[in-house]
């Protein structure tokens, strides 16, 4: 059986994020997601998931809708 070893705290705002990316709303899965860091002290293998798929979801979202200068 496996367990997982992640606080729950820390399982909540990661589930904040992606409910965030479901919604399309990047900028609070940015919000969300720099209270995980704080959390953890830093960056682990999930907040660098979670940070590539909101830069991938920007850049896809500046590609369809650039701002005029």
């Amino acid at each position: 059986m496996a367990t997982n070893s992640r606080a729950t705290p820390s399982r909540v705002q990661i589930n904040l994020v992606e409910d965030a990316l479901e919604e399309g709303d990047l900028s609070q899965a940015r919000n969300h997601l720099n209270e995980l860091r704080k959390m953890l002290h830093g960056d682990d293998d999930e907040v660098i998931r979670l940070d590539a798929s909101i830069n991938n979801l920007e850049a896809l979202a500046d590609e369809v809708d650039p701002e005029e200068e």
